[in-house]
């Protein structure tokens, strides 16, 4: 539970800015204001496009995206779009 109110707290003081998505068979792709791809599956799965493999979950008000082998190592990246073609992924336990 520790773990979940940081990353909420780094993710609160992190800049909202604009960012595109396009749906396609498998999910959506998002880009960054940043330039950053990240891939997220319909099934929860998702991956960043610089290399590297994790999941996504719906969060209060932003998709939670977690890339790395595990929680402790991963980067968290924040998605602010109202994706359509997602449906909702529950946070891990």
């Amino acid at each position: 539970m520790r773990f979940f109110w940081s990353f909420l707290l780094v993710l609160s003081v992190s800049s909202a800015a604009a960012e595109t998505y396009q749906c396609n068979a498998h999910g959506a792709v998002v880009t960054k204001p940043d330039g950053t791809v990240l891939y997220l599956g319909k099934s929860c799965d998702a991956a960043v496009q610089s290399g590297g493999t994790g999941f996504w979950f719906n969060a209060a008000s932003f998709l939670a995206v977690f890339i790395g082998p595990d929680l402790g190592t991963a980067k968290a990246y924040q998605v602010q779009s109202e994706i359509p073609c997602l449906e909702f992924c529950q946070a891990p336990d």
